[in-house]
């Protein structure tokens, strides 16, 4: 076996020294293993940045963290993706998370904040048409006490049609009976949305609009 030497206890010191330098930009108390871990940082390395707009694509991929064959994508961005929840409490139950890993809301930098709250309406609005519906819960958790489940910082976008006779508690707070997805039906639900946020793309480029002009600057392509 090699000797440790000083200079090999320098190299390990300056490797420490940059690796911490590397995540000092946004103060973290949960360990690297966390995002490696994460099924949210899994999507988001097997999705990278969209170069356009495909609504009729099928851009689904690998998710072995979900036990699950697809993944059906609505979004891809730089900064945000948005994906179908695999346990949706009705059809078209959207996540919107940020691209790097963040556990609460209180960890996004101010350009991560920025670019969800930008693409939250679109996304929204692009669901309640897609969906044929006018009642939503956008929902957001911070923590296990709060409901939280997967540590990364996620938006719950969830139509409420008016087949739906959840008690009023349930449907206040984002709550409900959940179901597995049925790919083929998540496939079409998908290309759908993603339609839809087409053309709110489409619309948004003719605009002079100011938070218009943010959300292109912020994430000008899907």
């Amino acid at each position: 076996m090699p000797a440790y030497t000083t200079s090999t206890a320098k190299r390990s010191r300056r490797s420490r020294a940059s690796a911490h330098s590397r995540h000092s930009i946004r103060p973290s108390s949960h360990p690297q293993s966390e995002e490696d871990d994460c099924p949210f940082c899994l999507i988001s390395r097997s999705n990278p940045p969209r170069a356009q707009i495909t609504p009729y694509a099928a851009p689904s991929t690998a998710s072995p963290t979900h036990n699950r064959e697809t993944t059906h994508m609505i979004l891809s961005t730089p900064q945000v993706i948005g994906f179908l929840d695999i346990m949706p409490l009705s059809p078209g139950h959207v996540l919107l998370t940020p691209r790097h890993h963040a556990e609460k809301i209180m960890d996004l930098t101010p350009e991560e904040g920025a670019s969800l709250g930008a693409w939250l309406p679109i996304i929204t609005r692009a669901v309640s048409r897609a969906m044929q519906v006018d009642d939503l819960n956008v929902v957001q958790n911070n923590g296990a006490r709060a409901s939280q489940v997967v540590k990364h910082v996620h938006y719950h976008i969830i139509p409420r049609p008016e087949s739906h006779t959840a008690s009023r508690a349930w449907t206040m707070f984002g709550k409900g009976q959940r179901s597995d997805l049925d790919d083929d039906e998540a496939a079409l639900i998908a290309a759908r949305i993603r339609q839809e946020i087409a053309w709110e793309m489409e619309r948004m480029g003719n605009s002079t609009d100011a938070p218009v002009f943010r959300t292109t600057v912020l994430a000008p392509k899907l």
